[in-house]
């Protein structure tokens, strides 16, 4: 269809504004998809806010991106230096799915290591999709083998439910946890709780509780974010390496960010601190600092 028989006016409803551009990508008309959201205002209900951050992941086809991380140790380590992982990445749109390719290079003093990954998030309707992640590394710190999922399900009023599951296999050692997770759209904020339940190891259940927050700036990929947690989770592979040697750590961790986007640039900055119980009468702490370019189109 041509641009002017899909496009409405300024006074257009926001349901009709959101119903069109989901038309479009089910057309394949990223273009004139991208065009409608940005006449959606900023103030919008749960429920279209919820939607409109759906569409905002599927209007491009493409995308490149760099990340790295560093995670420096304070002096109560027996260590010197730092961790540093760099991944590239590359995102493609095929129909609703998005298909993404990962590897993972990372630095821990004298020791290299790299992970790939394979990672979809099938769409299957505008409140149901899902997320599968499969992995392959050289297990020196990343895993051997690791098989992820979770299930999306959008209720009324801007809550979203999470249930899944993360595998790693290690050489001697295997973990399985089981997730959860709630998400609510309250105004401008992003409000989301998850839990990463087991395995259990002799009496200890291995447990990350997580309280991610976003709120939104200019639209729906602008946002600073915070995120509080104790353990620590099977979805960050640059420290997960700290749980398979000690089962038994006690770990509390905040991360700010920033996410800011220019069109077809992304930026994502992120700062954290650790705080871990290294035995029963000593503590260890760690910086967290992260960036991510990703160019779109």
């Amino acid at each position: 269809m041509f641009l002017h028989q899909h496009l409405v006016g300024q006074d257009t409803p926001i349901e009709e504004i959101l119903t069109q551009a989901e038309n479009l990508v089910s057309e394949g008309s990223y273009k004139d998809a991208r065009t409608q959201l940005a006449q959606l205002p900023s103030r919008l209900t749960p429920d279209q806010l919820y939607r409109r951050q759906l569409l905002a992941r599927r209007v491009y086809r493409n995308q490149l991106s760099l990340s790295h991380e560093l995670l420096a140790f304070r002096p109560e380590y027996p260590v010197t230096g730092s961790w540093n992982s760099l991944a590239v990445e590359y995102k493609r749109l095929i129909a609703q799915t998005s298909v993404i390719g990962r590897v993972s290079y990372a630095r821990r003093f004298d020791d290299t290591d790299l992970l790939y990954e394979l990672e979809s998030y099938p769409v299957f309707s505008n409140r149901f999709y899902s997320y599968v992640n499969v992995s392959v590394g050289q297990a020196r710190f990343y895993q051997q083998f690791g098989a992820s999922a979770s299930a999306y399900y959008s209720l009324s009023k801007g809550y979203e439910l999470e249930a899944g599951f993360r595998y790693l296999r290690f050489r001697q050692v295997e973990f399985t946890s089981i997730i959860g997770g709630v998400t609510k759209y309250i105004g401008r904020f992003y409000l989301n709780t998850r839990a990463y339940l087991g395995p259990r190891d002799a009496s200890t259940l291995i447990q990350n509780y997580q309280l991610n927050v976003r709120y939104y700036l200019h639209g729906p990929e602008e946002y600073l974010s915070l995120r509080l947690g104790t353990g620590i989770s099977p979805d960050d592979r640059n420290r997960w390496l700290q749980v398979k040697e000690n089962p038994n750590l006690n770990a509390l961790y905040a991360t700010v960010g920033i996410h800011k986007v220019w069109e077809h640039t992304i930026l994502m900055l992120q700062a954290g601190y650790l705080h871990e119980q290294l035995t029963s009468n000593r503590d260890g702490r760690q910086w967290i600092v992260a960036s991510t370019l990703r160019y779109r189109f």
